[in-house]
């Protein structure tokens, strides 16, 4: 099943924050009695493709991108994305980093949970374990690194 093309994901995503933003401040308002009407912002959308393969480089709106149906098991796509300078981002093939963007699918909470990725490589027999800050921020680059993968795999899919 095909998803939502990257572009659009992430201007729902803009335009669901400003629902939100909206309905925030019409409660506001009301909590307060002000006769004041709340007001809906304009949003426009933050990025699109210029080019049948150019690739969002931008992070930020990388991370509104939530739906994906790229297939890291493609040889062909795994060429593509070493042309493109991606791939590395899955890690090495068949480790547990490259299961977690194979299986897009994987919640965050199968993530936080795993062993595996609680734990910094070992140097010199010492073993760091993150913290809850740092595995969110792990989380927030697998969630991106997601993300350019499937962005890649709409110029793959066009190429």
């Amino acid at each position: 099943m095909a998803v939502v093309k990257v572009e659009d994901q992430m201007y729902r995503f803009l335009l669901d924050k400003e629902a939100e933003r909206y309905e925030e401040e019409k409660r506001s308002l009301a909590e307060q009695g002000s006769k004041k009407k709340a007001r809906r912002k304009p949003v426009w959308k933050p990025w699109s493709r210029k080019d049948r393969l150019e690739l969002c480089q931008d992070s930020d709106l990388l991370f509104m991108v939530r739906e994906y149906d790229y297939d890291l098991t493609d040889q062909h796509f795994q060429e593509y994305c070493q042309t493109r300078g991606i791939l590395h981002l899955a890690g090495e093939i068949g480790s547990k980093r490259w299961t977690m963007f194979v299986n897009h699918q994987t919640d965050k909470n199968s993530f936080l949970s795993d062993e595996y990725f609680q734990h910094a490589t070992p140097v010199n027999d010492n073993q760091y374990k993150f913290t809850a800050n740092e595995m969110e921020s792990q989380w927030t680059v697998i969630l991106i690194g997601r993300a350019r993968f499937q962005d890649c795999w709409e110029t793959f899919a066009n190429g």
